[in-house]
């Protein structure tokens, strides 16, 4: 091989991998434990404006739940964090964060219309009841561990349908073993929600990784656990190194914790918080 043929030989190589990296998924570029956080303490505020109080009231009742003291970002006008965190991009026009604050059902309403392929598939409790006064599409799959498959392939018939898949406790473990094990399945799963948790720590660091939960279509999905420091601790999915293709596909996010007990607020406010969080992800990632 002559020099010239070997120059060009790395040119082609280099070329490669910068296209490479450029096609590479990059998460939205959005502090999704802010917006979660955003999303809740704006439902606090308009139940504390509905009954009179100011705000010094609105502070006293979400610092305990969140953890965060009235000099705290949170509290600011939400409109300042920057044009990603409009809700219009997610819920369309005259939908903002006032709106949430004002009329929680009316956001609600606009999240049910939306994604009608989309099947939220709670297992472990999952704040199921919640989520189903929400969205129309939520399903509870509590039976046998290795019916779950089956179970999801009835649900995914259509070509446009998928899922979001909602794990409480140890069902978080169930569907990571699951994903893991389906290839198919992670195509069509556009995320993953755990709700207090509970990974197997040893399974996870041998077999959660990027390319063991890679996707055909080269999707970034995201993890999201919420968990409560108040019902015990419970660790997320942990953030895998890159590998050596730089081809990532987990994106973990921890949307807490929270230093209360899930009981010390209702689950229809933690719930829309997380619906309203999730599918405004999926919004600026399509």
């Amino acid at each position: 091989m002559s020099s010239v043929d070997v120059a060009l030989w790395c040119a082609v190589v280099v070329l490669a991998l910068a296209a490479g990296r450029m096609s590479l998924p990059k998460p939205p570029a959005l502090d999704w434990r802010e917006f979660f956080s955003l999303g809740f303490v704006t439902q606090i505020r308009g139940k504390v404006d509905s009954e009179g109080g100011d705000f010094e009231s609105w502070v006293a009742r979400c610092e305990p739940l969140i953890g965060r003291g009235e000099s705290d970002a949170t509290y600011d006008d939400p409109a300042d964090f920057g044009s990603d965190y409009a809700l219009s991009r997610s819920l369309g026009a005259g939908a903002d964060w006032e709106l949430l604050a004002s009329d929680s059902s009316a956001v609600a309403e606009r999240l049910s219309q939306r994604g009608e392929a989309l099947h939220w598939v709670c297992r472990g409790g999952a704040m199921s009841e919640a989520l189903q006064e929400i969205l129309p599409q939520v399903v509870c799959l509590d039976g046998p561990e290795e019916e779950l498959l089956h179970h999801l392939e009835g649900l995914l018939v259509s070509a446009a349908s998928r899922v979001v898949l909602v794990g409480e406790g140890k069902a978080a473990q169930e569907w990571t073993r699951l994903l893991h094990a389906e290839e198919g399945l992670r195509d069509r799963t556009l995320a993953v929600v755990g709700i207090q948790g509970l990974l197997d720590s040893e399974w996870m660091a041998e077999n959660f990784d990027h390319e063991s939960m890679d996707t055909e279509l080269e999707r970034l999905t995201p993890w999201f656990q919420l968990s409560f420091n108040g019902d015990g601790e419970a660790r997320g999915w942990p953030q895998p190194d890159p590998p050596p293709s730089e081809r990532v596909s987990v994106d973990a996010v921890e949307l807490g914790p929270m230093p209360c007990k899930r009981a010390d607020a209702p689950d229809a406010v933690w719930a829309l918080a997380l619906v309203l969080t999730l599918s405004h992800r999926l919004a600026l990632e399509s």
